[in-house]
């Protein structure tokens, strides 16, 4: 699913650029309208090592859109939060 960029270098400036984005498995925030928000993990583990996911900017994007969100769900994640 992910695309494996390489986060760290940029290809155009060939330098060392932070170029990946933090995403949540299970949405950060409770709220129906967080990503993948409505999953019973509880809120005070919703920031623990588990459930961060490095991504890219564009699948950042598209994984947390409100059109694709039946589609990227906590289990198609690439590491389920809390496994």
């Amino acid at each position: 699913m992910l695309c494996n960029a390489y986060l760290l270098e940029g290809a155009m400036s060939g330098r060392t650029l932070p170029l990946g984005e933090v995403a949540h498995i299970v949405g950060q925030s409770t709220d129906p309208c967080s990503p993948r928000g409505g999953d019973l993990l509880e809120k005070a583990l919703r920031d623990e090592a588990d459930n961060p996911m490095l991504l890219c900017a564009q699948q950042h994007m598209e994984i947390d859109a409100k059109a694709a969100l039946d589609v990227f769900t906590v289990e198609s994640a690439p590491c389920e939060a809390g496994a």
